[in-house]
């Protein structure tokens, strides 16, 4: 309970406190218990709140308990009463100290007051965000601009542990809590964040150069009374392109091969480390769902080829970005390079 400011028989039993429920409204409540009658109303500064304009919404007094009976003073009827206020929305003209105001037959008496300030969604500080590669992994730095501050979660698409053939990608996440100042590591990855400021976070994260598929930073805000989160993706990345062996035709005597890359802005075939003419194949877009929210973009293409060909076979995606990934390879051979049998 925060200190309580009492006249005669009435007490602001709590001074206005206040959740942003989202970007763009907060929610501001105020306590009030003694012997009624009495009326609580709010200012914003010295004016009245139902003088000012329709971007208020009063939540006219509710009694949150029934009759409570004071024992130190006869019975006489004692209430306990809320006041909200809800701001909608948040700009110039609706910034600065609230009060909670309550009028008895013994004159006035004012809360605390409580300051409500500029709110703006997350949003990237390009000027001091990093993603590069160092030894066998990959490093990202992001600073987070945004009040109120989000958490933050990192969704990671990531090779398994298998030989080319078996090779699959798997989909995790990571989501660090910011009052918390969360670090979380499961090798081979970890992920921390600190708070610089009311308003700004850094974000750290790693993992394995040679895992990632693809990678997405998102910030989660909440609406404080339903707990309903919302997602604002700050930053993608892609990563490693995934190649493997799609068909083998004995009639037609050909092998096809897939690449897929996420994130990415198109794919690059090439034989013996030289780019192939696009005529000799095609790359469509495709969307994963990864989550409720949101989706993950993927480019796809085939390469058919002779499977007498001996040829060593490569596909990279090719990234518009400065990605640390488009000059990274993915090799794949002809499976027929030793020898092909039509039984």
């Amino acid at each position: 309970m925060v200190d309580s400011m009492i006249v005669q028989d009435l007490e602001v039993v709590q001074d206005p406190f206040l959740y942003y429920l989202d970007y763009k409204t907060v929610y501001v409540n105020c306590s009030v218990y003694g012997e009624s009658p009495f009326e609580v109303s709010w200012l914003y500064s010295t004016d009245e709140i139902s003088n000012r304009s329709s971007d208020y919404t009063i939540i006219s007094g509710s009694k949150v308990s029934n009759i409570v009976y004071n024992p130190n003073s006869d019975d006489e009827e004692y209430v306990w009463w809320n006041s909200s206020l809800l701001l909608n929305p948040i700009d110039n003209s609706t910034v600065g100290y609230y009060y909670c105001r309550v009028n008895t037959s013994f004159g006035l008496m004012y809360s605390k007051p409580v300051y409500v300030r500029s709110t703006y969604s997350p949003r990237l500080n390009s000027t001091s965000t990093k993603f590069i590669k160092s030894g066998d992994r990959v490093f990202g730095t992001w600073s987070v601009l945004s009040f109120p501050l989000p958490n933050i979660l990192l969704s990671l698409q990531y090779f398994n542990f298998a030989p080319l053939y078996a090779r699959a990608v798997y989909n995790d996440y990571m989501t660090v809590n910011m009052s918390l100042n969360s670090y979380v590591s499961n090798y081979p990855y970890f992920i921390y964040i600190n708070e610089i400021s009311k308003d700004r976070l850094t974000v750290h994260w790693s993992y394995s150069f040679e895992r990632v598929f693809s990678m997405r930073l998102i910030a989660i805000s909440y609406d404080h009374l339903s707990q309903n989160p919302q997602h604002h993706e700050l930053y993608n990345h892609s990563g490693q392109a995934y190649v493997n062996f799609h068909n083998l035709s004995f009639t037609e005597q050909t092998v096809t091969f897939s690449c897929l890359c996420a994130e990415c802005d198109g794919i690059e075939w090439r034989q013996d480390n030289v780019p192939l003419p696009l005529n000799l194949y095609g790359v469509f877009s495709l969307k994963k769902k990864l989550w409720p929210n949101y989706t993950m973009n993927l480019k796809h293409s085939k390469l058919t080829t002779s499977y007498y060909n001996r040829s060593h076979y490569s596909c990279r995606p090719v990234c518009l970005q400065n990605s640390i990934f488009k000059n990274s390879s993915a090799y794949i051979d002809n499976p027929c390079k030793k020898r092909c049998i039509h039984v």
